[in-house]
């Protein structure tokens, strides 16, 4: 979402006069707060194509970038937000917003193509047992050490009943709306996706579901269901060129059970699903399964994960189990997942410079942190592709970090050693890959001010 920078400042002089001056709220009573955090961050990358700079591959291939060997790069960028939450006796209002742009050429000021972006907005009800949550919010399936299976910014309602050992949570949340804003007052609404002409307005993609949580025991069951779209929800009326003048329908069922007590938790899930085309369907019917296990002594820190997702798996967003390499840069996902306005699923393009970024994965991941005068965390992760049955390569982060006061600072090197006989599976005249590792070194410097 975005706004001017006039909406930002209202906000604040309106949050302000609430939080001091209304009779039914005292500053200093209720659990008000104000947060303002500023963060930069410098990265350096080499080899994301998994090939070292050679200068005669350099010049033979200078023309197309896909195939040069020069792909490094360097950049530094920062983040301004303000995060504030206001509660009272029933109500509760919280919103996180942001600003964001690159070092150079005034992109912090009067060049930033993004202007001021909104991470989450939403108001509390709470009553007695019952809590009511309307807006953009973050949402998980919760009582997870990583979330891998459901952890995103949702547009949505969410109704909770929380009794003694019973907990019971409902969703419904608004993914994509491709209608026409038309009219007086609505044309000028930005949209993301673009329109389609007919189909009797069928074109709002949504998910809803609950949750059910008893002790140390939660199950939880969604629906998927995409309208017609240019992304993928009108495939079997050519985007409206024949007369059909229906959506696809496509949709997705996606349910599972955990486990969970203290530091340990287990997922186990099942998703079926259909995206209909003109010529074959792809059909989602598949099982995947997650492990997390946390230990903690008094200055070190153990984590292991591990997952394990069939092909023709499709889930919801959730963590990714790469770090700034392999998350950061090449956005690779455990498995294909819902978007909002259809699957994202680069593999069934048959295309394969997409053939790694959400393609169904097995990993595990190793995580051991020191906290003494500073801490030192080492992170290893291993990654297998289940679709092709091949090992992917080793992700491996060293970081260092120390805080001073409000700042946090942290230092990091990250390597990725590729696996040769997998990557060789996606080489062809469009792109070159090697078995040279991809690496990264930056810093990230944090200041919080909280009130």
């Amino acid at each position: 979402m975005k706004m001017s920078f006039k909406c930002f400042l209202l906000l604040i002089f309106l949050f302000f006069c609430h939080a001091l001056f209304s009779e039914s709220n005292n500053f200093f009573k209720y659990e008000n707060y104000i947060l303002l955090y500023f963060d930069t961050d410098s990265y350096f990358f080499n080899n994301s194509d998994f090939n070292s700079y050679n200068s005669y591959l350099f010049s033979l291939y200078r023309s197309n970038q896909l195939k040069n060997t020069d792909d490094a790069v360097f950049f530094i960028y920062s983040n301004l937000g303000l995060r504030l939450y206001n509660k009272n006796d029933l109500t509760s209002f919280y919103t996180d917003f942001y600003i964001s742009g690159l070092w150079g050429n005034d992109n912090l000021e009067n060049n930033n193509p993004n202007n001021l972006m909104i991470k989450e907005i939403y108001f509390d009800f709470n009553y007695n047992n019952f809590i009511i949550r309307f807006g953009r919010q973050r949402f998980s399936l919760g009582d997870s050490i990583n979330e891998y299976i459901f952890y995103d910014i949702i547009d949505a309602l969410v109704i909770g009943y929380y009794f003694k050992y019973l907990d019971l949570k409902f969703s419904f949340d608004i993914m994509g709306i491709a209608n026409k804003t038309e009219g007086y007052l609505f044309s000028s609404i930005q949209k993301d996706d673009e329109n389609l002409d007919d189909f009797e307005g069928k074109k709002i993609s949504y998910r809803t579901g609950f949750i059910i949580n008893y002790q140390f025991i939660k199950t939880f069951f969604y629906y998927v269901y995409y309208g017609a779209n240019k992304s993928g929800g009108a495939d079997i009326s050519e985007n409206g060129l024949n007369t059909l003048n229906k959506p696809d329908n496509d949709f997705l069922f996606l349910t599972g059970l955990r486990l969970y007590y203290e530091n340990t938790d287990f997922t186990f899930i099942y998703s079926y699903g259909k995206d209909y085309k003109i010529e074959k369907d792809r059909k989602y019917n598949s099982f995947g399964a997650v492990f997390n296990f946390k230990t903690e002594l008094k200055n070190f820190s153990t984590y292991v994960g591990a997952g394990y997702f069939q092909p023709g798996f499709c889930g919801f967003k959730g963590f990714s189990p790469g770090e700034v390499l392999l998350y950061g840069y090449k956005g690779y996902f455990a498995y294909p997942y819902v978007g909002s306005y259809h699957f994202i699923d680069y593999s069934k393009y048959n295309t394969p410079t997409y053939i790694d970024a959400t393609n169904t994965k097995a990993f595990v991941k190793l995580k051991n942190r020191l906290d003494i005068f500073l801490g030192i965390e080492l992170i290893n992760t291993m990654f297998f592709d289940t679709e092709l049955k091949k090992y992917m390569g080793i992700e491996n982060i060293i970081s260092t970090d120390i805080k001073i006061e409000s700042v946090n600072i942290d230092i990091f090197y990250g390597i990725y050693f590729p696996s040769k006989g997998y990557y060789s599976k996606i080489a062809n005249s469009f792109i070159n890959v090697g078995n040279d590792p991809f690496y990264t070194i930056g810093f990230k410097v944090s200041y919080l001010l909280y009130f």
